[in-house]
């Protein structure tokens, strides 16, 4: 009797981790089932879309590239002011100009023509300068912070003044948006 008292705690030992081990696979039986599952799953639509086991890495560095452009892009965009700013357009003309020694340089706005969603203020603009300088005045316009747009370029050379200089004739037209009349028009029916 004293060997099967003895025998008693081990059997209840020996039984209590048959029970858990029995309880262990109970649980870890389905969720390996499951998970097993989900990766074919995963498998055949990887197959599906036809993507080798880099392309995961690839969209990403595509993704990031993608990204990276926005930025740039969203960086380069000109802006298109609610109100009319020719002052700010006329200082950057005429800032540019000045920077990139042009010669005589003549700068006139026009009359303001208005449209259904935005307005644009013409600008004519006649200076003297060499090529360099040109092409910097242009450029310095082009980098302007808002949206210019150029209607006509003429650049001519008189062979008999001799400096090398060029006469460059150019018509721009400065925009700005009327967001309120913009709303009216749409809820008028205008467009």
């Amino acid at each position: 009797m004293i060997d099967r008292l003895k025998q008693q705690p081990a059997t209840w030992y020996a039984g209590t981790i048959v029970a858990c081990l029995l309880v262990g696979l109970c649980v870890d039986l389905p969720f390996r089932s499951v998970q097993s599952r989900q990766q074919d799953r995963i498998d055949e639509s990887s197959r599906q879309l036809g993507l080798t086991p880099g392309a995961t890495e690839e969209l990403s560095r595509l993704y990031d590239e993608v990204e990276q452009m926005r930025d740039e892009l969203d960086g380069s965009k000109q802006r298109v002011p609610a109100q009319d700013e020719i002052a700010q357009v006329v200082r950057g003309i005429s800032e540019a100009l000045v920077l990139h020694a042009a010669d005589q340089p003549v700068l006139t706005t026009g009359k303001t023509e208005h449209y259904a969603t935005h307005s644009l203020i013409p600008v004519q603009v006649s200076f003297n300068a060499d090529f360099l300088n040109t092409y910097r005045v242009l450029d310095a316009l082009q980098r302007m912070p808002r949206l210019i747009r150029v209607d006509r370029l003429t650049i001519s050379r008189d062979a008999e003044r001799g400096d090398g200089n060029a006469t460059v004739e150019l018509e721009v037209a400065a925009f700005f948006s009327r967001p309120g009349e913009q709303l009216a028009a749409v809820e008028g029916g205008t467009r």
